[in-house]
């Protein structure tokens, strides 16, 4: 089958379906490195005890001074922070690939169903539009998935506000760290809504595929 051929939905679906894949690979490093974090806990790895006696190199072929330390420990203690600088940025890139996977998805059903457009591509916006009212099967996980992005979303949203506060309560405080815990999930939600939007994708293809399908045998009919 040639090019020309290719149904015109191929590119929408495999663009939608790329952005999923982006969010997993990233969802899955972001669990690799989790657990790394948690295999070099100080508060629940026991280091080795002992001490090494290191030179300071200066530069020369002096050494003015020495260092003592538990390089166990001092292994666990550089690795931690290494670890943890990398789950907070596989976090950021696993929020960010599921917002584009969520409302990339959000964006293609609005395409279809409300400006019966058939987009070759997806573009995912700045902003999560609203879903279509659909006559589907898991309409309301959908907006259950929906809802809980709202959730996460003003959590952080007030989260930040509390932070960027000269002064806050104690209570205050007790709240902003419970926002910004359940700000945290954000990119699961995101994720999750998104795997949802997806499907819903090719639910609102049903009709346009089978139309495509038509308008072929049709056209090969014609044709002898």
């Amino acid at each position: 089958m040639s090019s020309k051929t290719l149904p015109w939905y191929d590119g929408l679906t495999d663009g939608v379906h790329a952005l999923g894949e982006s969010a997993r690979e990233y969802r899955t490093a972001l669990t690799a490195i989790q657990l790394a974090v948690a295999g070099v806990d100080i508060d629940r790895v026991i280091s080795q005890p002992g001490l090494a006696q290191f030179a300071i190199p200066t530069g020369t072929h002096r050494v003015d001074a020495v260092s003592t330390r538990e390089p166990h420990s001092t292994a666990l203690f550089h690795l931690g922070d290494l670890y943890r600088r990398t789950e907070d940025t596989l976090r950021e890139r696993f929020e960010e690939a599921s917002r584009h996977y969520a409302y990339g998805a959000v964006w293609a059903v609005r395409q279809l169903v409300v400006e019966g457009e058939m987009p070759p591509l997806v573009c995912p916006p700045a902003h999560l539009g609203e879903m279509p009212e659909l006559n589907w099967n898991k309409a309301s996980a959908l907006a259950a998935a929906r809802a809980r992005v709202t959730v996460c979303s003003l959590a952080a949203e007030y989260g930040e506000e509390l932070m960027g506060r000269e002064y806050v309560s104690d209570h205050e405080a007790g709240q902003m760290t419970d926002a910004l815990d359940a700000a945290v999930g954000i990119g699961e939600a995101l994720y999750a809504y998104g795997q949802l939007a997806e499907a819903a994708v090719h639910f609102a293809l049903l009709g346009p595929k089978a139309e495509w399908l038509a308008a072929r045998r049709a056209a090969a009919a014609s044709q002898g």
